[in-house]
């Protein structure tokens, strides 16, 4: 299927792409240092919100009639991975991980608020 990605879809896709490069290096990092970081919860939360931005970007990019709902979910568990990293306070990987999650959750929130989606 061909079709065109709008500019929002196209910066939801490498939002999706960066947050999960950056939940994947959280994930290795937390689990290292272990204690309260590789807590299950905060784990769980990084691997869910790795997979959901892979697969948000995966229906983006194949323009699935299917994406504006499946950014608004990603949006929230971006969401709430933001918190769970923030709530750690434990250094720069952490904190870099809640920025992308939050400018992944801004980006999916647009695409799925646009018209036509």
């Amino acid at each position: 299927m061909q079709h065109d990605m709008t500019p929002a879809m196209r910066t939801s896709v490498a939002a999706c792409t960066a947050c999960r490069d950056a939940c994947l290096v959280a994930v290795a990092h937390s689990v290292e240092r272990g204690g309260d970081l590789a807590a299950p919860a905060h784990v769980a939360v990084l691997l869910d919100c790795a997979v959901l931005c892979e697969t948000t970007a995966a229906y983006l990019l194949r323009g699935s009639p299917r994406h504006a709902r499946l950014c608004a979910v990603c949006a929230s568990v971006c969401r709430d991975c933001e918190a769970s990293c923030l709530a750690l306070s434990a250094g720069e990987t952490l904190r870099r991980c809640a920025d992308a999650c939050r400018i992944c959750a801004e980006a999916c929130e647009q695409t799925a608020a646009a018209p036509g989606t």
